[in-house]
């Protein structure tokens, strides 16, 4: 099946179509010097998908013989596959870095229990960004499970229960939207702790105008890198409300700085892919008080580069439709802006240029044999374009591997008068 796109992706006004086919393109006569350039090696078309950099089945597999060699009665030998599934997590968003860190410490807790205290508060340090209220509260249990231990100070074990009850007090003012009167002893304890703190103060501010203060304040306040998803949830309450008082402009800032803030936090292998989720929507309102690509050229600016969603995280099912192709195209379009917008200074006006280009979108969601016309395969035009594809991600997918082309025409950038 052959289904054809519209997609806005040229500096100037372009027509330009794409197509993502089900099955293999047909074979072509030579004659057809276009299609001929756009032939897509046997080799590739028989590459066995696999997921985005291995990391989930790398991490699923450490897991799993961890877990294999523990329940073998191989303790020890369990720690080794247990620190490389923790080493995996921290450079992914795809999964449950909480998950490793409880592994290790049940494994010591079962082995070796003067490690195991100590095992319990690297997990309770490192949780976060995401999902901090759930992680520290079973790294709280473990370090209470373990701060028996004699190898344990009088502090930490005095610390243990306060840590615990701290713990649970956040967890249960966060879901019921009070502040309790245990919160009083959450603010006695690290950062993060008091940065919930404030949040939960903040929202239960009776009156716009003190939560709005309180919620900036935090922003503000907290810029430890451990902070940033806590960080990341006072800004986007304060975007909400500006939104709802159509004041976008302040909503963008917010949630460019919250977003900023995460991309800081976490490794630097996935920080093109940290984007938070009402930023697009945020986005999208700038772009209609102002004008189309208006958020993304302000994220420029103020970030000096843009973050995308890695749409590769989550499974697209059979095939990828049209829709999602040109949803994904559109989202990562700054990217291919980039170039254009290269190329048109090094023409020469009123030169226009028409080019054609073909991708194939893998199983796994990445982009691979990006293809010009052979006229062209050697340019800065398509060197730039090549490597800002290594950035993109799709949808996860079964079935035939997805061809996309896409046709552009380029004008000459006019020159300013001297």
């Amino acid at each position: 099946m052959l289904v054809a796109l519209c997609i806005s992706c040229a500096t100037q006004q372009a027509a330009v179509v794409a197509a993502v086919e089900e099955k293999p393109a047909p074979v072509v006569e030579e004659k057809d010097e276009l299609a001929a350039a756009f032939d897509i090696p046997e080799e590739v078309k028989a590459r066995a998908p696999t997921l985005p950099d291995e990391s989930v089945t790398k991490f699923r597999t450490a897991i799993d013989t961890a877990n294999e060699l523990f329940a073998a009665g191989n303790k020890t030998d369990a720690l080794a596959p247990a620190e490389e599934a923790l080493a995996i997590a921290q450079k992914s968003w795809s999964v449950d870095r909480s998950q490793a860190h409880e592994l290790r410490f049940k494994i010591l807790w079962a082995s070796d229990k003067s490690r195991a205290f100590e095992e319990g508060t690297r997990w309770f340090e490192q949780c976060g960004p995401d999902e901090i209220a759930k992680c520290r509260l079973a790294a709280a249990t473990a370090i209470s499970q373990s701060a028996g231990q004699k190898e344990v100070s009088k502090e930490a074990k005095a610390q243990a229960p306060k840590t615990l009850k701290a713990e649970k007090c956040l967890a249960a003012a966060e879901k019921s939207g009070r502040a309790d009167a245990c919160l009083l002893e959450a603010e006695k304890g690290d950062s993060v702790s008091k940065a919930r703190a404030a949040v939960i103060r903040a929202l239960a501010e009776k009156t716009a105008s003190k939560r709005l203060s309180a919620l900036q304040g935090i922003g503000s306040q907290y810029r430890d890198p451990h902070c940033a998803g806590v960080r990341l949830q006072a800004l986007e309450a304060f975007a909400k409300e500006k939104l709802a008082d159509k004041d976008v402009d302040a909503a963008l800032k917010a949630l460019l700085e919250g977003n900023q803030g995460l991309v800081a936090a976490v490794d630097s292998s996935i920080r093109r892919w940290v984007r938070s989720a009402g930023l697009d929507a945020t986005c999208t309102a700038y772009d209609e008080k102002n004008k189309p690509g208006a958020c993304r050229s302000l994220e420029k600016r103020v970030t000096g580069g843009w973050t995308f969603h890695d749409f590769s995280r989550a499974p697209g099912g059979e095939g990828l439709s049209a829709d999602t192709v040109r949803m994904v195209n559109e989202h990562y379009n700054p990217l291919l802006q980039e170039c254009l917008s290269a190329q048109a200074k090094r023409m020469v006006p009123p030169a226009s240029q028409a080019y054609e280009i073909k991708w194939m979108v893998l199983a796994d969601g990445r982009v691979t044999d990006v293809t010009f016309r052979k006229e062209f395969e050697t340019s800065p035009l398509a060197a730039c374009v090549k490597a800002q594809f290594a950035w993109w991600r799709y949808p996860r997918y079964e079935g035939e591997f997805q061809h996309v082309q896409q046709s552009f025409t380029i004008t000459a950038a006019q020159r300013k008068s001297q």
